[in-house]
């Protein structure tokens, strides 16, 4: 902890920007008690002079502490440089605030520059001014503006992070040794690796202070080739060195396998030198990034994260065919928060990664384990022989990359030593504990597993209670891993094309998790929304799914070298009871705390996001595609029309299949017809559909011979299974929703387009039900539902396939429903209108299909409207109330409400009486917004606060101010929830 008391000026700042300890302001001395970040915090305040952080604390969750600021003191203004070096080294934290007797000083905790003449990443402001208006002291601090979206808008995540520097620097150390520059020899990539990390495992520990000067003394060891710049380093000494580490700690860190005869102290030296004096260019020139980084405080979990980065410059060849890219820690965090929302990992819990990397699940894992037994003991360390065994008997992975599994090992190390009292680490590293006792027990070839996880030899002894992991997402089959290809093979028929993902899930599930164990797996999207994938969601069901979270709308800032999307599933290794509910999650991008279109750094997930669906129904895909598509609105008028048709009052496309033939098109070699008179979709050919697409729902004549109608030279070679669909009436339907066409002339067209057309060419009533089902198909009402159940619409591009289109539900039942005839006369003036009515759609039902295709189908793609940042209009805010009052009518009477925006807070209060007959405005709002400051939770992570009067009848809502939270959608959520507050037992 600071050595310093804590200052006044420093109880100044903290009360002039709003934090207590009520909204997410915890006491140095506290952070022992937190449940998450509890070790970096404990580094923050014994390296970085920490005495305070100030971050956001949900209520809805265990005691988890996600810090957004660090407030650090200093003796005078010189001590700012290095401690800013040492935050932004941690990675931890946006915000540092550091005070000082002459300033106080706001640096950016993941942008960082040593040059003093450089402030983009510092601001200064003198303690004198610290007197003047609260606004003037770092505005975008302050509480309420932390806790509001508002604030994050123009924030970016820096391009100079920690652990962007490290990656390109340990790139730039690799290839100056692998080819030779700055005067050197070659290495191998391997040895130069191994090298790489035994430099930083050394450094690590002398930035930790533990080789220090009484160490090197003790065990007779040459210090000043370590610590000295430019002093020669022998290769025997360092040899010595590393021998002696092995002989105390342990001999499986970074084993140099390698011949070292090829070391020269050349290599060594200029190893030692780019850590400590920042020699790190490609080139050889000198440069200081390298030695900004401060390895004494440093995350694991990034120095993990990197690594995998890194050592795929040995083989980026298998690591592209395997699919393979690393966990950000701040997304490992959120999936294992997620397993502890079901069950908190403990010491005697057996973890599992089959495809661990360099280890930040395990990691992350191991840490959760210590840190909930220090918590439930309130310890701050643990023995050795402790820590030692919950790493030993609960922490396993498999990893087909040798190097990496030795990274897994090194960070598993050093996290041991986060948890182990200075006293017990330093009777370890000067041999007090006897010559065989090793303060790191052996990993690798017992807990961890360098081989392909299904083959024989990776079989462990026992089943896992967690299984938790980023499997590659590739194509099993084109895998270097033999075993893979076979599991790939045995579950071919459960999984999508041999995605290796898929394969995994399903053999950890079969051989790998114990009774009631949970599984937690990083996936592509694709599983959740590709028809192929239908086999695997199958699969899914015999087990009970816990959640299920789609990542698309992150897809370009979650991992540095892929753009495709991912989900979260989480499952339990048991049977579904009849009501279990399967949480399907949607967190947006505008609901992060970063700026829009940045590299993410946290990810935090809204119960407004969530929506729940019976397990039971998940036996079909459309339920799956409205999970992740969908919010509660959407499944309430789903549910509505799914009741119609099961009544039979209207029709499915595919129920008129006695009727119709509904179909995709084909390519020349399959339909005959040349490619240049086949219409498509796909760029701008001379045959391009939208070319042809007339007024009235109808395919226009086109000016090119032969295409539309079909030259009749070509109509004579078309082949026997397209004559009856190219030669007749169809309706054509674009794949990527576009307008939809009748084509009453010969026509062909390839894949990018389904038809529909009649199985009885020349019945009386034909035509006239596929004009009505062309006019269906272009209504706003098709656009809603394919959009909504096109698996891939929100989560990519919209792709229409056969069993969207056909499940796409008809304002009438058949050709003799006279709601047909009804159907034609409305829609000559008003085609959506006609729909709707026919359809029973009404109200507010009507105006969230509306507002989807308005405003949230924009969201599609991973994309973010602008209209989303900003505030909500008059007319929003009333049609969001009027929506709430409607939904609460069934649970109370709900009298007038009054409205107001509150600047300072960049929240909007909305008041409602609860006894229709007494005026809202006759109260008082202060109880309610005091509640509001004093609740921990902020706009990301609870979107709605509301406030029930225990006095009176009456609820107050606090929302925040941005369009994206007054929509119907939302609406219908918060309305929900706010009727479980009412109903529910009141103190």
């Amino acid at each position: 902890m600071s050595a310093l008391p804590v200052s006044a000026t420093v109880h100044a700042v903290i009360e002039r920007l709003g934090y207590s300890e009520a909204n997410g302001l915890v006491w140095a001395e506290a952070f022992d008690a937190l449940g998450s970040h509890r070790a970096a915090l404990a580094t923050a305040a014994a390296r970085m002079q920490v005495v305070a952080a100030f971050g956001l604390r949900p209520s809805h969750h265990r005691p988890r502490f996600k810090p957004l600021v660090l407030i650090a003191q200093a003796e005078d203004d010189s001590a700012v440089l290095n401690l800013h070096r040492r935050v932004w080294s941690q990675g931890l934290v946006p915000y540092l605030i550091v005070v000082t007797p002459q300033s106080a000083w706001l640096c950016d905790g993941f942008g960082f520059s040593s040059d003093t003449r450089e402030q983009r990443t510092r601001k200064r402001v003198a303690v004198d001014d610290l007197a003047g208006p609260s606004d003037t002291v770092f505005p975008k601090l302050h509480a309420h503006a932390l806790r509001s979206r508002v604030t994050w808008r123009d924030y970016a995540v820096s391009e100079t992070g920690v652990d962007e520097v490290l990656l390109k620097n340990l790139g730039s150390l690799s290839d100056v040794l692998t080819r030779g520059q700055a005067g050197l020899s070659k290495l191998p990539i391997q040895l130069a690796h191994t090298l790489i990390g035994r430099m930083i495992y050394i450094y690590m520990l002398v930035d930790r202070g533990i080789l220090n000067e009484a160490w090197f003394e003790h065990q007779k060891q040459d210090r000043r080739a370590v610590v000295e710049p430019y002093h020669p380093w022998p290769v025997e000494t360092f040899l010595a060195l590393n021998a002696k580490l092995d002989g105390v700690f342990n001999g499986t860190i970074f084993p140099l396998t390698t011949d070292p005869a090829i070391i020269e102290a050349a290599h060594l030296t200029y190893l030692r030198d780019a850590i400590r004096l920042g020699r790190a260019n490609s080139d050889g020139s000198l440069q200081l990034a390298l030695f900004e980084i401060d390895l004494g405080s440093i995350r694991i979990e990034t120095l993990s994260a990197v690594y995998e980065l890194f050592l795929a410059k040995t083989n980026p060849k298998r690591k592209k065919a395997d699919g393979a890219f690393y966990t950000p820690p701040f997304l490992a965090d959120f999936i294992l928060d997620a397993v502890e929302d079901r069950k908190l990992l403990t010491e005697h819990d057996r973890v599992l990664d089959p495809a661990c990397g360099s280890g930040v699940f395990l990691v992350g894992a191991y840490r959760r384990k210590i840190e909930n037994a220090l918590v439930a003991e309130r310890q701050s360390v643990l023995p050795a022989e402790r820590l030692q065994m919950i790493l030993t008997t609960g922490i396993f992975g498999a990893e087909l990359e040798p190097q990496a599994c030795h990274v897994a090992a090194f960070s598993l190390y050093l996290t041991l030593l986060d948890y182990l009292a200075e006293e017990e680490i330093m009777a370890f590293s000067l041999g007090k504990r006897g010559a065989a006792k090793k303060l790191f027990p052996p990993l690798v070839g017992t807990n961890l597993i360098a081989d392909d996880f299904f083959a024989p030899s990776t079989r462990f002894s026992a089943r896992f209670d967690i299984v938790v992991g980023n499997p590659p997402w590739g194509n099993a089959l084109r895998s270097d891993a033999e075993w893979l290809k076979k599991a790939a093979l045995r579950w071919k028929d459960k999984v999508e094309n041999a995605q290796a993902a898929q394969v995994f899930v399903l053999e950890t599930l079969d051989r790998a998790i114990a009774p009631t164990g949970i599984a937690a797996y990083l996936l592509p999207a694709s599983s959740f929304g590709n028809d192929r994938a239908a086999p695997f969601r199958h699969a899914m069901t015999a087990y009970q799914i816990v959640s299920v979270t789609n990542l698309a709308p992150f897809r370009r800032e979650l991992f540095k070298e892929a753009e495709q999307a991912a989900a979260i599933l989480i499952m339990s290794n048991s049977v579904a009871e009849p009501d279990h509910l399967v949480r399907f999650d949607a967190p947006t991008a505008i609901s992060q705390p970063v700026k829009r279109r940045t590299a993410a750094w946290t990810l935090v997930l809204d119960p407004g996001e969530s929506v729940g669906i019976p397990q039971a129904e998940l036996d079909t895909d459309t339920a799956w595609v409205r999970g992740i598509n969908g919010r509660s609105v959407d499944r309430l008028i789903m549910n509505y029309v799914d009741g119609h048709i099961a009544r039979q009052r209207f029709a499915t496309l595919g129920s008129l299949t006695p009727e119709l033939v509904v179909k995709l098109g084909a390519e020349t070699r399959y339909s005959g017809v040349p490619m240049d008179h086949t219409l498509t979709t796909r760029g701008d050919a001379r045959t391009d559909y939208m070319n042809f697409v007339g007024a009235g729902s109808a395919l226009k004549l086109g000016d090119t011979e032969g295409i539309y109608p079909l030259a009749k030279a070509v109509q004579k070679g078309i082949k026997g299974q397209y004559r009856s669909l190219f030669l007749n009436d169809v309706v054509l339907v674009p794949r990527k929703q576009g307008p939809a066409a009748l084509a009453t002339r010969p026509v062909a067209f390839n894949t990018t387009l389904i038809g529909i057309g009649l199985k009885e060419p020349k019945a009386d009533h034909g035509r006239t039900l596929l004009r009505a089902i062309t006019l269906v198909l272009n209504s706003r009402w098709a656009q809603y539902y394919l959009t909504l159940h096109a698996p891939s619409a929100m989560m990519d591009r919209p792709r229409l396939s056969l069993g969207d289109l056909t499940s796409l539900p008809l304002p009438f039942r058949g050709p003799e429903d006279p709601r047909l005839e009804r159907f034609f006369e409305q829609s000559q003036t008003d085609l959506d209108a006609a729909c709707y009515d026919l359809l029973g759609i009404t109200g507010e039902f009507r105006s969230a299909i509306e507002e989807f295709l308005d405003y949230r189908r924009l969201f599609a793609n991973a994309k973010v409207p602008e209209e989303a940042f900003l505030d909500a209009e008059e007319a929003a805010h009333t049609t969001y109330v009027q929506t709430i009052r409607k939904r609460l009518i069934g649970v109370a009477g709900v009298g007038p409400e009054c409205e107001f925006r509150d600047p300072v807070r960049n929240v909007t209060v909305v008041q409602t009486s609860l006894d229709p007959g007494v005026p809202s405005q006759s109260f008082d709002l202060e109880p309610a917004l005091r509640s509001y400051d004093q609740n921990a939770g902020a706009a990301f992570e609870d979107s709605l606060f509301y406030w029930r009067d225990p006095d009176a009848a009456r609820l107050v809502l606090v929302k925040p101010s941005e369009a994206h939270h007054w929509t119907i959608a939302q609406a219908f959520i918060d309305a929900d929830r706010v009727a479980a507050g009412i109903l529910a037992p009141h103190a």
